[in-house]
């Protein structure tokens, strides 16, 4: 008999015969989501103490998800309900689905249990489960296709911290599976994920780059470094050289502090960087000319300090991140040897630039494996060094292009950790968004909701802090009302409205 990844079960009273199915599949390792018309903990009352531990464990790991007191429409057959994406009462299915208060998420339910052989691209608000669904889809993936190995799905995101978390619950969950079940298979699984690649896009890079730095003529021992310090002394000293040579030049800007111009021309580099672009042989007609001269100075720190970058990395066998993208861009893609990947899982993929995006169109063409791509297009933070607004459309027209897997599209809209009356004003600040921008995409079916404080008074108060006045007199209020044992925090965006309001408190006498 098949082992399934999971199961929805219905009982609408204390079905012994149930209760031990239920008992039985936790034990191999089968999660189970149960619904229930009455109260679980009557459901597990008068059972035996140690299976009523042990479903209590399987709720606490969230291996038994349980929906109770529900209040349907018409009376259904208890029992299972479906195995993994096979559904028996799509009737009842439909029904509970529908119920947005309950812990069942049937969104998330069918990203997991999709097939291995699709493309997948999910939309993902924030607050909205993505980590957990990932790491479900992993290990769904790994239930379901007893062949496959964990080296043979890779997961890219784009910070390390995000690395080390992915990795840190997916351990945690094959731990909880074994302390479930006590089948030795799950150590095994602990063992593999020692071999799983999750890395940042950029610690990929290099891998793929190591297996091919002969054909790039790159040493094989290699190192990513960050100049940046080294970068910004060396803007100096070359400003220093070219205010001695050109003062002509230079005294046009003897008013702008030093610091605000080696900002500027970091920020003018940083620009290229972040799109990947190698602009020193072609870096004069990059720049330009202007009348006042600076565009020469520009050149001249930028050439130099470049140049001598180049020395200290050839010198040292160093590449920054950068380096790694232009490289990739150059490499004509053999991927052999051990990048071969079945399954890439991509996290915060809204954050991919122009490079980053071409580059998973590489892997796309030459890997020949399925892609599962998580992101949302409204947490794009990274415009600033070259995040593509258009990433998910670029990555779905390559996808169709170069594969012949069928590909799914979802959007979660589910959120586990903002209060509802929050969630309702964000909603109308993407729709009025949406209204605005041409390129901002914030439909009906985009809509987020919360799973918190469904039915509470609203709690949100909009004021306007255009004055000092204004400011003033809303701490004042807050302060007069607030009861003694109770605290005030006051969030601000940045320092300088942070010593506005301190200034107030201090002027007002308020105590800060």
């Amino acid at each position: 008999m098949e082992n399934y990844y999971s199961k929805i079960i219905y009982d609408n009273s204390k079905n012994i015969g149930i209760i031990k199915m239920i008992l039985n599949d936790l034990r191999k390792g089968t999660k189970i989501y149960l619904f229930l018309n009455g109260d679980f903990h009557r459901y597990i009352e008068d059972i035996e103490e140690m299976d009523k531990k042990f479903l209590v464990f399987a709720v606490d790991k969230k291996f038994l998800q349980v929906n109770d007191n529900l209040n349907l429409d018409k009376k259904y057959e208890i029992g299972i309900i479906a195995c993994d994406k096979e559904i028996f009462d799509e009737e009842f299915y439909s029904q509970v689905c529908c119920i947005k208060n309950s812990n069942f998420n049937n969104k998330q339910y069918e990203i997991i249990h999709d097939n291995i052989d699709v493309n997948t691209i999910v939309r993902a608000g924030a607050g909205t489960g993505k980590t957990t669904t990932m790491i479900e889809r992993v290990l769904f993936i790994k239930h379901k296709y007893k062949e496959l190995k964990l080296k043979d799905i890779i997961l890219i995101t784009f910070t390390n911290k995000a690395c080390i978390n992915m990795k840190k619950k997916l351990v945690e969950k094959i731990q909880n599976y074994y302390k479930l079940t006590k089948n030795s298979l799950y150590l095994n699984w602990l063992d593999e994920i020692m071999q799983m690649k999750i890395l940042t896009i950029h610690k990929f890079a290099k891998e793929l780059l190591k297996n091919n730095f002969e054909e790039l003529e790159m040493p094989s021992n290699f190192n990513v470094t960050t100049l940046e310090y080294k970068r910004k002394k060396l803007y100096e000293e070359y400003i220093h050289k070219f205010r001695k040579n050109n003062y002509d030049v230079y005294k046009n800007f003897i008013n702008i502090p030093q610091y605000e111009i080696i900002s500027f021309i970091n920020e003018f580099q940083e620009k290229f960087n972040n799109y990947s672009i190698d602009i020193n042989n072609k870096l004069e007609q990059v720049i330009g000319s202007d009348e006042y001269g600076f565009n020469k100075m520009l050149y001249y720190v930028l050439n130099n300090v470049n140049n001598e970058l180049e020395i200290i990395k050839a010198d040292n066998a160093a590449y920054e991140v950068k380096d790694l993208m232009i490289k990739l861009e150059k490499l004509n893609f053999q991927l052999e040897t051990d990048m071969k990947f079945r399954y890439v899982i991509v996290d915060e993929f809204q954050d991919s630039d122009d490079v980053q995006i071409n580059f998973f169109k590489t892997l796309i063409k030459f890997l020949k494996c399925n892609f599962f791509v998580v992101g949302d297009e409204k947490q794009s933070i990274y415009r600033f060094r070259g995040a593509e607004y258009t990433a998910f459309n670029k990555l779905k027209e390559n996808l169709e292009k170069y594969t012949t897997n069928i590909l799914k599209e979802y959007t979660m809209t589910r959120n586990y950790r903002t209060d509802s009356q929050l969630i309702k004003k964000i909603n109308r600040t993407f729709i009025k968004a949406n209204e605005r921008v041409e390129c901002f995409n914030y439909k009906e079916s985009d809509y987020i909701y919360s799973s918190i404080n469904i039915n509470e008074y609203e709690n949100l108060e909009f004021h306007d802090f255009s004055t000092s006045i204004s400011i003033s007199n809303l701490l004042r209020d807050i302060l007069n009302s607030k009861k003694k044992e109770e605290s005030v925090v006051i969030l601000v965006r940045s320092n300088n409205q942070l010593e506005k309001v301190k200034e107030i408190c201090r002027y007002q006498r308020f105590s800060t």
